[in-house]
């Protein structure tokens, strides 16, 4: 165990940065208090969420139809670009 006091750490950070990283307990006085100086675990990467639509007329987004959503709740309204020619 690594044991520091507040002046000292200030001249070791590096070094007291390192034995926390590796898992090696350090401690810091200070004024009669102690504090444990530990590593943050990192975070694993988040999962690639899957997609909600599937396309199956890629011609569509081509020729400007989108969908948009509004708010919770409420449903998806369909849009188009305005030069977009509609089929009859």
């Amino acid at each position: 165990m690594k044991q520091y006091t507040v002046s000292e750490l200030r001249e070791h950070l590096a070094g007291a940065l390192d034995h926390a990283e590796r898992g090696e307990p350090v401690v810091i006085a200070r004024r009669g208090r102690r504090f444990r100086l530990v590593a943050d675990t990192p975070r694993s990467p988040r999962a690639r969420v899957k997609a909600f639509f599937q396309v199956t007329d890629p011609q569509l987004l081509e020729s400007g139809w989108t969908w948009e959503w509004t708010a919770p709740g409420r449903p998806m309204r369909l849009r188009t670009s305005r030069g977009a020619k509609r089929a009859r």
